[in-house]
């Protein structure tokens, strides 16, 4: 334009969201950077964009999705540190947790999204609860603290608040329903009891 430079490289390809249809800024609703950051610790967005060619489209997972994403940065992590990474893997994850001034924070045990999910959706995030569950899944290095959980913890509360369906959450009573256990034969009042 006016004879000048073009003032940035190479532009992304789309970057869609996972389980929505192609988005439209124009028409708003659209999730922003901001909200996939609620979501999920920077270090795994930014791998996200670092380890593909800026022409690759790809999506952002806001669906359960983000749990293989996880999954996937957490065996490369694994990789990593035993030294087994390819060199692309290895640059991509180096451009993903640190700018020039500084590493980005990360969570400092990083136990699975998906198991971390599943805790806050059962306790439907009460701390005491989250914590005490989090502390009998390996006895022998139990979780002390919350925070030795987080920033993790927190994306993943996030996200099963916002982004998982209420009728996919979890729903413990207070009371049991008095209705349904006496609508219960004798064989599933024994599996019952069992459980």
């Amino acid at each position: 334009v006016f004879d000048g430079r073009q003032p940035i490289g190479p532009m992304y390809a789309f970057v869609g969201i996972s389980g929505m249809a192609k988005m439209s800024s124009s028409k708003g609703g659209v999730p922003t950077p901001a909200d996939a950051l609620e979501i999920m610790e920077a270090p795994l967005l930014r791998w996200l964009y670092a380890r593909r060619k800026p022409n690759q489209s790809f999506k952002i997972a806001f669906d359960q999705e983000i749990q293989r994403l996880y999954d996937e940065w957490d065996a490369l992590e694994r990789k990593i540190a035993d030294g087994s990474a390819q060199p692309g893997d290895v640059a991509a994850y180096g451009r993903a947790t640190r700018t020039a001034a500084a590493e980005l924070p990360r969570t400092p045990r990083p136990l699975p999204y998906r198991t971390l999910a599943s805790v806050v959706d059962i306790t439907g995030g009460q701390d005491e609860q989250t914590l005490r569950i989090l502390s009998e899944l390996d006895p022998a290095n139990p979780v002390a603290s919350l925070d030795e959980t987080r920033p993790r913890l927190d994306r993943a509360q996030h996200w099963v608040t916002t982004q998982v369906p209420a009728e996919q959450r979890t729903i413990l009573r207070d009371e049991p329903d008095a209705e349904l256990l006496a609508s219960l034969d004798d064989e599933a009042r024994e599996s019952l009891r069992l459980v």
